[in-house]
């Protein structure tokens, strides 16, 4: 079985060596940057970020961090970082406070995912399975079946969970009703992550094509999100259906405004971003800064 380190360090090459090789970096096109603030999980700097767009300015967040893949936001403004090898997933109140939501059974958690009743969902990737861990406490559970390198994971407004299957090439649904498991989409290359707006349109980060698609809620055909894309790994959507793309190989985060039109850069200097989560400006503060570097032992993506 694969180790943590190997498990990121695959993932990894999959995103150096696949896709476009020597994508040019986008031109920033005159868009005014909406009133968000963007969360960054960097999996080589060992940090996640904060990035309001509109002040310019970039703060980290949580601390003792290791190959950090997966960022999430709640409700209440508070972070949730899937700390890859350090087999942990964290939380980070938006005053600063650190603490482990679980540490114990896991196997490379790669992503993170909150829905509106503060339950979390977490990709324990090496165990093969999605974990559910109750607001209320209660015992936590497995949801989903066949999974494949799971990785991506997102829950819309009506308590649906999407899944990407990195090594399934398919995208799945868990219903909130408790309904059979459902296929999105499939004939992916190497999904890595996955975003769902208010409308229910799902948007899939496909990184073994170096690019990102929208798959519409009424069964239309799938279109094309950003250009230039360089193994995207990362996707996440704000209210306004905005789109987000965490382009890791071109190491930078783009934002595509809704409706498409001209795709801004409102992040660069990343080794390797892996995720990207948004909360309204309108959230509580972000987190207090931190130092939010741990040892660089290796290198990998969700």
């Amino acid at each position: 079985m694969l180790t943590t380190g190997a498990l990121v360090g695959a993932m990894l090459t999959s995103i150096t060596t696949g896709g476009v090789l020597s994508a040019a970096p986008a031109k920033a096109d005159d868009v005014t940057p909406p009133p968000v603030t963007v969360y960054v999980a960097d999996v080589i700097l060992n940090q996640v970020v904060s990035i309001a767009p509109a002040a310019g300015e970039q703060t980290a967040v949580g601390s003792g961090l290791n190959q950090p893949n997966g960022v999430a936001i709640d409700t209440r403004g508070a972070v949730f970082i899937a700390d890859t090898s350090n087999n942990r997933v964290v939380k980070v109140t938006p005053d600063g406070t650190q603490t482990t939501v679980l540490d114990t059974g896991l196997y490379a958690p790669t992503r993170v995912a909150v829905n509106a009743a503060g339950d979390v969902f977490v990709s324990d990737t090496l165990h093969q399975r999605v974990l559910k861990l109750p607001s209320d406490g209660g015992p936590q559970t497995t949801v989903g079946t066949n999974l494949r390198t799971p990785s991506g994971i997102a829950v819309d407004t009506t308590g649906n969970l999407f899944i990407a299957n990195f090594d399934g090439g398919t995208v799945v649904k868990i219903p909130g009703d408790g309904s059979p498991q459902t296929i999105v989409a499939t004939g992916l290359n190497r999904p890595d992550g996955v975003a769902v707006d208010n409308a229910g349109n799902v948007y899939i980060a496909n990184q073994g094509d170096s690019r990102v698609v929208k798959v519409p809620v009424d069964g239309g055909p799938h279109t094309e999100i950003g250009t230039d894309l360089n193994g995207p790994s990362g996707v996440a959507v704000d209210a306004a259906a905005n789109v987000y793309i965490a382009d890791s190989s071109n190491h930078r985060v783009v934002m595509v405004p809704a409706g498409g039109g001209g795709q801004s850069i409102i992040g660069t200097g990343f080794a390797l971003p892996t995720d990207v989560a948004v909360a309204p400006a309108a959230s509580p503060t972000p987190p207090t800064p931190s130092p939010g570097t741990g040892s660089l032992s290796g290198f990998g993506s969700s």
